[in-house]
């Protein structure tokens, strides 16, 4: 196995468990270390949500000029986008896109219902890293099985209701 070998995989994270355990100098004093697992949850940030933009629906907003083609941070120019925007969890999604002048640039884009009851939109244009392109690519990949199979039949993207939530512990605005 070697360390390009898929991780977040039960068999996979403990090898490389191992790998670590075998580096320390005393394996045994991490048992010396707390063993009730702490609640992986967000911050307290995570409750804000910094709207960019009003939005009438998410469907619309997914169809606009400014996600087709989202500004370069750098140049101020439109980009093209390269992959469709796909969903990551209620309200989220990412792209990849291009610009002439600066390359791959990654988009963030995040919904959500705000206190007065308007639909919010929070939009984020960053240069593209290598793990941003392989990310978007694997989970283009992921929404394309998804669409085939079905499970958006009858999604409702403009249904924000989860959408301050989500499952993903580590995930920054």
């Amino acid at each position: 196995m070697c360390i390009r070998d898929s991780f977040h995989n039960a068999e996979h994270d403990a090898y490389y468990t191992a790998l670590v355990m075998r580096k320390l100098p005393d394996p045994m004093a991490v048992l010396g270390y707390e063993e009730h697992p702490r609640k992986l949850s967000h911050n307290e940030r995570r409750s804000r949500f910094r709207a960019t933009n009003m939005v009438r629906s998410v469907k619309e907003a997914l169809e606009s000029k400014e996600l087709m083609q989202p500004r370069c941070p750098t140049c101020g120019q439109p980009t093209e986008r390269i992959t469709e925007l796909v969903p990551q969890a209620t309200g989220k999604y990412v792209a990849l896109s291009k610009c002439k002048h600066h390359g791959a640039m990654f988009v963030k884009v995040r919904f959500a219902v705000l206190p007065d009851g308007q639909k919010g939109m929070h939009l984020s244009v960053l240069p593209a890293s290598h793990q941003n392109r392989a990310y978007v690519h694997t989970k283009e990949l992921q929404y394309q099985l998804k669409r085939k199979r079905g499970d958006y039949d009858n999604y409702d993207f403009d249904d924000l209701t989860n959408a301050l939530s989500t499952n993903m512990p580590f995930e920054d605005n």
